[in-house]
């Protein structure tokens, strides 16, 4: 799961409450702004007990910011969360170098409808 924050103080902060609230975990405390603003702004979090892997971003290199994104507010169980358009991933994903983005991408075009420009 790619999570995108804006790279402020108060959001990291958030982001560790919000994270604590669902695993009881040492490592999230490891977490910091300092990284997330600093030269390489991604962190990779693995909670205790699952398969699941968030990656904690606030710019994928040049080319993204999350100032950047076409984003949308969705409803998640009651919670609303500000999520990117299927525009704005599939633009993210269409040129890596990773197999599973180029994937994720051809589904997300095929899906929505996504017309190359």
């Amino acid at each position: 799961m790619d999570v995108f924050i804006r790279p402020e103080r108060q959001n990291v902060d958030r982001l560790k409450r919000a994270l604590r609230s669902v695993w009881d975990d040492p490592e999230i405390d490891g977490i910091t702004f300092e990284d997330l603003a600093g030269e390489y702004p991604a962190i990779r979090y693995g909670p205790p007990d699952g398969d699941l892997v968030i990656d904690l971003m606030t710019r994928l290199g040049d080319a993204f910011r999350f100032e950047d994104l076409a984003a949308e507010v969705v409803s998640w169980e009651g919670v609303n969360v500000r999520v990117a358009t299927p525009e704005a991933l599939y633009s993210m994903k269409k040129g890596t170098m990773r197999p599973v983005d180029r994937a994720d991408a051809a589904e997300l075009r095929e899906r929505f409808g996504i017309q190359e420009k």
